[in-house]
Order: structure tokens, then C-alpha cells, then sequence
């Protein structure tokens, strides 16, 4: 069935087809059974390979943030800030100085 040139009635008879015919309600059983059959539960299971990939990569490094090496002012981005800051006193410099001598030649 296609999304985009679905029409009403055409999706109103998919779902009474899958609602009345049974092959549908098995398959649906038999899918469900085979999710439900797993010797741990996926929580578990993350548990698991969580730890087990730790301890084989011996605490695994890589896996660390890299803010953890970071000066204070690399974190808070000081360096950023303060460019940003002398670009617009810049820009704010070079405003008020055309304007200075647009005022001086217009008066």
C-alpha cells in the first residue's frame, strides 16, 4: 500500500482484510512468541555487554568524554565569547566612526 496515494477506502478494506482473516492474527502470535523467547531480557543483556566491553577494553577510553580534558575556559567557551566580543566592538568602531565623519561632511 502506498502512503502517498492511499485513498480512504482502499485503507478502510486493508484493515477489515486484516481484521477478519486469521493468517494475520497467527503470524502476529508466532512474531510475537519468537521476540518474547530470549535466555535474558534486553536490559540485561546491554548490562552485559556494557561491562564486558569495559573490562576488555580496560576501562575503554575512548568511550570517555573528551570535556574531561578540557581548561576551564575551553568548557565555558570563554575564548569564543571573547572573539565574538571584539568583532562587534569592532563592527560597533567602524559604525560610529563613518558616522563621525558622515556628520562632520553633512553639517
Amino acid at each position: 500500500m502506498d502512503l502517498l496515494s492511499v485513498t480512504e477506502e482502499a485503507f478502510f478494506n486493508a484493515v477489515l482484510e486484516i481484521v477478519n482473516n486469521n493468517r494475520y492474527q497467527k503470524n502476529a502470535k508466532i512474531a510475537s512468541e519468537r521476540f518474547k523467547d530470549r535466555p535474558i531480557s534486553p536490559a540485561e543483556a546491554m548490562v552485559y555487554w556494557t561491562e564486558y566491553y569495559v573490562i576488555r577494553h580496560h576501562g575503554a577510553p575512548h568511550l570517555k568524554s573528551h570535556v574531561l580534558n578540557l581548561s576551564w575556559y575551553q568548557y565555558f567557551l570563554v575564548d569564543v565569547m571573547y572573539t565574538l566580543l571584539f568583532i562587534v566592538l569592532i563592527v560597533l568602531f567602524v559604525d560610529y566612526y563613518c558616522l563621525k565623519i558622515m556628520h562632520k561632511q553633512l553639517f
